[in-house]
């Protein structure tokens, strides 16, 4: 049986962005807003693995998608690692609308108003990520 391999939040937290951004270019917005989700998804993750879970794994209640993470992020906001990038955060989840079902959804749905608010939410996800590498996280 093959070894499954580490997990590398913050590598999956880029190309899934820099897919996301070509296709966006390119007014895929289907594949665009759902890579956005799974972007900023995996940036938060690539913050509490380093923070919370000393790069462990992560704990089941965290192997969650970016719709119910964002409040769960929030929540931790007690953790003094965690206080500064979480009060980052706009208190409305901008990914509440975001479901990873909807990659079985026809592509006419994605509205270009509701893409770009997921773009906006990832990249300041992202923004908090490369913080996080400049405080020594990662």
């Amino acid at each position: 049986m093959a070894q499954q391999p580490k997990e590398d939040y913050k590598d999956a937290h880029e190309r899934h962005w820099e897919d996301a951004e070509y296709l966006f270019q390119a007014e895929r917005l289907a594949n665009a807003d759902h890579l956005y989700g799974l972007s900023a998804e995996c940036a938060l993750k690539a913050i509490l693995a380093r923070t919370k879970f000393s790069g462990a794994q992560l704990p089941r209640e965290f192997r969650i998608h970016i719709n119910q993470l964002w409040d769960s992020f929030r929540s931790l906001a007690e953790d003094r690692y965690l206080s500064r990038y979480a009060a980052s955060l706009p208190q409305d989840n901008p990914f509440s609308d975001w479901q990873i079902s909807q990659r079985y959804c026809n592509r006419n749905i994605f509205a270009q108003d509701t893409v770009e608010n997921h773009r906006r939410a990832a990249e300041l996800v992202g923004r908090l990520l490369l913080e996080a590498k400049k405080d020594g996280l990662l």
